[in-house]
């Protein structure tokens, strides 16, 4: 590799810092680095009292994009039998899992490494599948208000809304399904092999160039997002958010007991 030996300066540097307690390579630097690829770093640290989470920097003209943990978070994952698959721990899970180990004096990366091999610790939250089933649902309700306006202002809106409202389609369904997310190469990869429909229908929309055509397509994902569990939303529905912005079904007798008579 032509940029290798500042890489390994980088590296070498780093490990000299007695700050620094564990260094490993994730991504595509784990493996081998392309003329279109990032370095991917994560370092530890003893304990992150500089807050620092994350650095972008060049590295040989490679955007590089390096991660700061510290001892007490890997201390605090060890004991864990599962992880929050978007959090920032599933996050680092995934990373270290794919990892290639550069310094480690304490092994503890090596141990939490093989500790997860053994397993498939990843999980995504039932409130998390629901949030987001609130998300698309309402998103889905504008849409086509925006739509059924057929006006100047809100055409225009609708045009810049469904950018967005597709990708969240995109992430939804794989959160519907309990897989975190991995990135927009990850995502088409798996639906490349596993489900082209709902592909296609995102493919459609991506080369559709009229607004009727886009609805259209952005109708057929929004239909193939779903599960039999995380429906869409009927032609009746309620639905309570909490303070914190979760939904919760509990709180439907509350809207009854003021929204009828006695």
């Amino acid at each position: 590799m032509k940029n290798s030996q500042t890489l390994r300066q980088l590296v070498a540097n780093a490990q000299a810092s007695p700050k620094v307690k564990g260094i490993f390579f994730t991504g595509s630097t784990a493996k081998t680095i392309g003329k279109h690829s990032d370095i991917d770093l994560v370092i530890i640290l003893n304990r992150n009292s500089s807050h620092i989470r994350s650095l972008y920097t060049l590295v040989e003209r490679h955007f590089a994009d390096i991660f700061f943990f510290d001892l007490p978070f890997l201390q605090k994952l060890l004991p864990k039998k599962s992880f929050s698959g978007n959090a920032l721990e599933g996050i680092f899970v995934t990373w270290l899992r794919q990892g290639k180990i550069m310094y480690d004096p304490t092994n503890i990366l090596q141990h939490l490494q093989s500790r997860l091999e053994a397993r498939k610790p990843l999980v995504v939250a039932e409130q998390e599948k629901w949030d987001v089933w609130v998300k698309v649902n309402y998103m889905r309700m504008e849409n086509e208000r925006y739509y059924r306006a057929r006006n100047r202002t809100y055409t225009a809106a609708l045009e810049l809304q469904l950018l967005y409202s597709v990708t969240e389609l995109i992430t939804a369904f794989f959160t519907f399904r309990g897989i975190p997310w991995r990135g927009e190469k990850n995502a088409l990869a798996y639906l490349t092999g596993r489900d082209p429909k709902t592909l296609a229908a995102f493919t459609s929309f991506v080369h559709s160039t009229s607004l009727s055509d886009k609805m259209s397509a952005y109708r057929k994902l929004f239909n193939r997002t779903h599960t039999k569990k995380f429906a869409p939303w009927g032609k009746q529905f309620t639905i309570p958010l909490t303070n914190e912005n979760h939904y919760s079904r509990k709180l439907e007798p509350f809207w009854r007991t003021i929204s009828r008579k006695s």
